[in-house]
Parts: C-alpha cells; structure tokens; sequence
C-alpha cells in the first residue's frame, strides 16, 4: 500500500512508473521476435506496400500483393506506413518489422495513459496508477504490442472516447436540467474519437460508447443526456470523417466489394466461426484469469461490488435472490462511477460472448474499465468486498497463482523442452537474423523467470491474507519479468517454430542477395506457404497449394521452366519429382505453430 501512496499524489511520477512498465513489457522484444503469423505479415505487408506506393489508390485500398485487403478498415495501415517513412527516411527498403510493430505499443501505452487519467478523475490518483499498471502489464496488450496489428489502436481511440463520454456524464449530472447541449469541445473529441474508432475496426468502438451512454440514461431515466450528446452533430463528424474514405473505395472497387467485405467480417464472423476460431459462450470469463493476469485476482469479487454500488437499493427483507437483483437493477440510485464503468463493460462483455468467432483480443475495448473497478476494490481491502472471504475464494487465489506461474515459466520450459528432444536449429542461415542470445542473456531471462514465480508465491500469500494492494505490489513486476524473458529470449531464440527465417536465410545464402536486393529470386512454396514468407520476401512467394498433386506439379514444372534461377519449397518426400530441373540447396525441419503441423522440407534450386 504504501508503495502505491508514494506515487499517487504526484501525477508526473505516476506517468513514470506506468511509462517504465510499458518499455519494459512492450518494447523488450520488439525486434527480436520474427513476424508471426497469420496476421501481423498481413497488415504490415499491405502497410509496405503503401510506403512504397505514391498512387493515391494504393493509399485508399490496403493490399497484400495484388490481392485486395478490405478486412480491417485503413486507419492502421495510413499509421504503419508513414511511421515506417520516418525511421527509414522514405526508404521503406530498410524496413524491419519492429518499426510496423512500434505504433501498435505507442497506443497500448496510450491506452494505459488515459486510463490513468480517468481512475485519477474518478476515484483519485491510486485506483489511476493501479489500473494503468494492472492494465499495461496485462498479458494480452503485452503480446498485442509485439504485433503490428489494428487492436491496440482500437484499444486506444476507445478509451480516449470513453474519457470523452465520462467528462460529458459528470458534466451532465451534475446539471441535468441545464439547457441545451454539452461544451462543443468535449462533444466533438468524443465523436471524433468513435470516429477514429470506425476507421481502426469498424463498429466496435460506436457499439461500445452507444451501449454505454444508453444505459447509463436509462438506469438514472435521463434520456436528456442523449440529446445533449449532439447526436446529429455527431452522425456529420463521423460522416465527415469516413465518407470520403468509403467514396473513394467505392470508386477504386466498387460498392459490392465494400459490402461483401462487411458482410464477411461482421455478420459472418458473428454467425460462423471464423478461420476455425469458434468458442462457446463463456470463454472470455475462464480465460480472463490469464488475460487480464495480475489483475484477475479479484475481478470476479470486484464486479459484485461494482453491482452493489452501480445499483443501490434494497429488496424487502426475506426477499428471494431474483427479487433482489429485480429490486437492485430498477433502481434510478447509485454511484455515477460504478454505473458507466458497468455499462461500458458488460453489454460489450455479453454481445461478444455471443459472437461465435472468438480471439482473446477481442474485449480489449472493456479492458480499461475492468481495470478501474478491479483497482477500485483492490485498494479497498476486505472492506470492499461485497461478501466474507470464504473456502471457494482462497481456491481461486490458488488457481489464480497456478496460472501466474505457468506463464512465467511457459517460456523456459518450451525452449528446453524442446532443447532435450533436439528440436532446435542453428540461428544461420537465417534473415532477418534469429536471435542467439549470449550466456549473460540465458542468465537474466533464467533469474527473470524464477523471480517472477517467486514473486507470484508472495502475492498469493499476501492475498490469502487480505493484503490485495501488496499482492498487486508484488505480482505486477512479477508479470513484467516474465515477459522480459519471454519476449527478449525464450521465444526469439526458440527457432524450431521459426520457419519463414530459415527458408529466407538458406536462399539468400546461396543467390548471395537479400530480399531489398533488386535480383532476389522468387520462391515457389507448396505446404509451408504462410504469410511471414510473403512478407519477408517481399512479395516473391509464389503459392502452389499445400500438398504435390498430378495437377500442381504440371503447374510447377511449367514454372520453374519459366523461372531459371528461381526456387522451390517442396515436402522432402516430393523432392525426386523435380530432381531433374532442381538440385538441394537446403533443408527445413521445424513447426508450424499456425496449423499444428511439422515442417519437413527442402529448398531446391531450379538449374538452367
């Protein structure tokens, strides 16, 4: 407690302390884990091609080849690409995948930021610091951060328009008879920030703050508040700040293109299981444990408080469970805090629960809010709690603790598991580079790990006592050493999952050039075809299907008959079909963690 004390008085050292937790949990690593797949290489690739790009349609319509990529609105790639021209001085040739990676930390830790703004604004500067640093460390934005992906800019325009709706709540409140609408200001950053929002991801940051202010006005029957919002100066702003970008998609390929793409990754994905990533409802309540790790510890009590004091009001004495969940919910009082924190995370919480396609970055939207009022419950000790500690709860500690310390030890045991079975390659031939950390590296991460489970064990005992603000004193350093050591070491240097390296690396060796090298030669894969080949060829993949067939191997032949000089990825049991136009250059064993499948081929070498 007193470590938090310290800090929360002081608004300059609590930006400190939660910018010191994002380096540390974001940018260790950030270029030494090679691109992974299946959708980082896509977006930075279509970004790539942008930069390189000087047509305003290559800007309008992102691109993966010459394969249209309309699944995730622009606003990620218009960042990627010119962040990529700043470091490499308009030479997007010098790119690597840490620069595509940086705009993705840069706005979780934004996130983390506003975050702390809005704790400090509601309930003072140590719920702030707490949930900024339970949410920067969170194992999910730590692994979204190490992606060049659009969630964490969503993650970031959501919760700049949810700090936005909160000054515009308590303006309201407390004033709600006042005439006509809100400051313009705060009205217009927060359309502007749904805006944003439409053009990282599409409709989920709209869902979240519609769903938000509409309960919030119908639980204290203010139905005002949604006119003083602006709503049809809103629905101009944000067409101001989408239409052109639809108008001239439109024109570039057509409204029926723009509509099945919407239709795919929308309505489809809300019926269907998309890319095989289909889950009950449910999977977002048993995996927050991990996902929200160390701030999970008590998320679940927390939420009953934020009930309690969202919803104040009391059932008739001897009244049944449900009557009192009746009597609590149609109540007009309670606290404005636990209200909007309640109503920003529960319909959003619910409505994707529902979805059948299912990825653990999907609720990173509600992740702010989950952290304020798991901080607000935490600082307030058993007091806070809604009910007595009891057997269930110190059981839930323990998994709680089992949890924290499979994460922190994954890593190691990965790597020296595989180690043991002699799964493990050599970092060269390989580009870019793989990483082979020195001994002093093996150390830090090895010490990194152990201190991390030694500081969970703490945690756990502190909890088990009651004592919830030194168990987050101790576990949340505890998770950011753990990812020290996964991302800095463990998982660079684990290279039996690092295929799209090797393969680069083995071809670069024997035609003597790099991909930015004007006469790198192009490769044609069959079955190891994944994305990060795509990217770090430079778009010189040439995709022949997943397995050697009578047809495809006609196609093949034809190929490389046109293609002197070229290569090819073929399973080490179809290598004697093109022994006559090929020769060895290489072999490739490893995993492919995107399929589940193992890796054994050869790169052949077409001969004139």
């Amino acid at each position: 407690m007193r470590a938090i004390d310290a800090w929360s008085a002081r608004p300059l050292a609590q930006v400190v302390v939660v910018a010191v937790l994002a380096a540390c949990a974001y940018l260790v690593g950030i270029a030494a884990v090679p691109t992974t797949d299946r959708d980082e290489p896509r977006f930075a690739q279509a970004s790539r091609q942008m930069a390189e790009s000087e047509r305003l349609a290559d800007w309008v319509i992102p691109r993966v080849g010459e394969e249209i990529r309309l699944k995730k609105p622009p606003l990620i790639y218009w960042v990627q690409a010119p962040t990529v021209l700043a470091i490499t001085g308009g030479d997007p040739s010098r790119d690597a995948i840490w620069m595509y990676r940086l705009p993705s930390a840069v706005a979780a830790f934004g996130a983390g930021l506003l975050t702390l703004w809005l704790g400090r604004a509601m309930f003072g500067g140590r719920v702030g610091l707490l949930a900024a640093s339970m949410l920067v460390v969170s194992p999910v934005l730590a692994t979204d951060a190490h992606m060049a992906r659009a969630d964490e800019v969503l993650l970031f325009t959501t919760t700049l328009a949810m700090c936005a709706l909160w000054r515009l709540w308590r303006m309201h409140r407390a004033d709600p008879v006042a005439r006509g609408g809100l400051p313009l200001g705060s009205v217009a950053l927060l359309w502007v920030a749904v805006g944003l929002g439409i053009l990282a991801k599409g409709p989920i940051t709209p869902f979240v703050a519609a769903t938000c202010a509409l309960g919030c006005a119908a639980a204290r029957r203010e139905w005002r508040f949604i006119w003083r919002l602006r709503p049809f100066f809103g629905l101009a702003l944000l067409a101001a700040l989408a239409t052109p970008w639809i108008w001239l998609a439109a024109r570039e390929v057509g409204w029926d293109t723009l509509k099945a793409a919407f239709e795919k990754e929308v309505l489809l994905r809300a019926r269907e299981g998309a890319e095989g990533h289909a889950a009950p409802p449910g999977y977002y309540l048993v995996t927050l444990v991990a996902f929200f790790f160390p701030g999970s510890l008590l998320t679940g009590l927390a939420f009953g408080r934020l009930v309690m004091r969202a919803f104040a009001a009391r059932a008739a004495a001897g009244a049944g469970f449900l009557a009192r969940m009746r009597a609590r919910f149609a109540s007009t009082r309670g606290r404005d805090m636990e209200i909007f924190l309640f109503f920003w995370a529960v319909p959003t919480w619910l409505a994707f629960e529902l979805v059948v396609t299912k990825f653990p970055h999907y609720i990173l939207p509600i992740y702010p809010a989950i952290a304020l009022f798991t901080a607000r419950c935490v600082l307030g000790g058993l007091r806070a709690l809604p009910k007595p500690l009891n057997a269930g709860d110190r059981f839930g500690y323990g998994v709680w603790m089992v949890v924290g310390c499979v994460l922190a030890l994954a890593g190691p045991a990965l790597y020296f598991t595989l180690q043991s079975l002699g799964k493990t390659a050599m970092p060269l031939p390989s580009w870019p580079p793989l990483e082979d950390a020195s001994l002093r590296a093996f150390a830090f991460a090895s010490l990194a790990s152990l201190s991390a489970v030694a500081l969970i064990v703490l945690a756990w005992r502190a909890a088990l006592a009651g004592r919830f603000p030194r168990a987050m004193v101790l576990a949340i350093p505890a998770t950011v050493l753990a990812e020290m050591a996964l991302f800095g070491v463990w998982i660079p240097n684990t290279r039996w999952i690092w295929n799209t390296p090797r393969v680069v690396g083995i071809v670069a060796a024997d035609a003597g050039l790099l991909p930015p090298d004007a006469g790198f030669p192009k490769i044609a894969g069959v079955g190891y075809q994944e994305d990060s080949l795509m990217w770090a060829t430079r778009g010189r993949l040439v995709r022949f299907g997943d397995a050697v067939d009578d047809t495809n191997r006609e196609a093949i032949l034809a190929w490389a008959e046109e293609n002197r000089g070229a290569y090819l990825l073929i399973p080490r049991s179809c290598a004697v079909h093109f022994e006559a136009v090929a020769v060895v250059v290489g072999d490739l064993q490893g995993f492919n963690y995107s399929d589940g499948d193992p890796v054994d081929h050869v790169v052949m070498r077409i001969t004139p």
